[in-house]
């Protein structure tokens, strides 16, 4: 299995969609060979999410108080560079 990491300095979704997309077809020229692809970009996943309404919801799903506030309380985001 190959990754190819998009969140580097300088670099983009596209610099890793084309770079894919390479090694897929290099592979894809030996005899009886297969490529599976899944791209999932998290980069905006959470900029919509209201906290209030997540709560809620958690609530309503039994999740305890202490729980979601001990996770979604005084939390850094950190982006790690493979």
């Amino acid at each position: 299995m190959t990754t190819v990491p998009s969140y580097r300095p300088k670099r983009s979704m596209d610099d890793a969609i084309s770079t894919t997309l390479h090694l897929s077809l290099t592979h894809l020229e030996n005899k009886d060979t297969y490529v599976r692809m899944l791209f999932i970009d998290f980069s905006s996943a959470f900029n919509t999410i209201i906290p209030q309404h997540l709560t809620k919801k958690l609530s309503l799903l039994g999740i305890n108080a202490s729980l979601y506030n001990l996770i979604l309380t005084n939390r850094e985001q950190h982006l790690q560079h493979l």
